[in-house]
């Protein structure tokens, strides 16, 4: 990784990076949705996770999927629907998986919270001193059956 060219990419991949050091006590997988921006910088993001990995000593795997309309609810929504099925599938419980919402346009954290919302899982976004926050909403209806 040319740090000196990279600087740029460096610092638009920070905060998943914090996000990820966030978890390190108890992270066994990464599933990164990339828009066609992101995913141009994946091989650097790849490189910093090695990096990362080796300088800390953690292990995790990391998995992408491209979303190609971030501005899409729906489509966002329709891409994290079948990585958390695929998750459960491999044994992680609701309990075990997060949604982070940092970074993308502000449809892509709507759709990421609303994913939540109606599933059960958990989202987390870091703010501007990159501090990561975390929350379980729950949709409950009150007006009776």
């Amino acid at each position: 990784l040319n740090l000196v060219n990279s600087t740029q990419e460096l610092r638009s991949w920070r905060m998943p990076l914090e996000a990820i050091l966030h978890h390190r006590n108890r992270l066994e997988k990464v599933v990164v949705l990339a828009s066609s921006l992101s995913a141009k910088q994946l091989d650097s993001f790849k490189k910093l996770v090695e990096v990362l990995q080796n300088l800390s000593k953690l292990k995790f795997s990391l998995q992408f999927q491209k979303v190609d309309n971030f501005f899409s609810v729906k489509e966002v929504i329709e891409a994290l629907d079948p990585a958390f099925k695929e998750l459960k599938s491999e044994g992680f419980s609701v309990k075990d998986l997060i949604v982070d919402l940092t970074g993308g346009p502000k449809t892509a954290s709507v759709a990421a919270a609303l994913f939540t919302l109606y599933s059960g899982y958990e989202f987390q976004f870091e703010n501007n001193s990159y501090k990561v926050l975390s929350f379980e909403v729950e949709f409950v209806n009150n007006d009776g059956p």
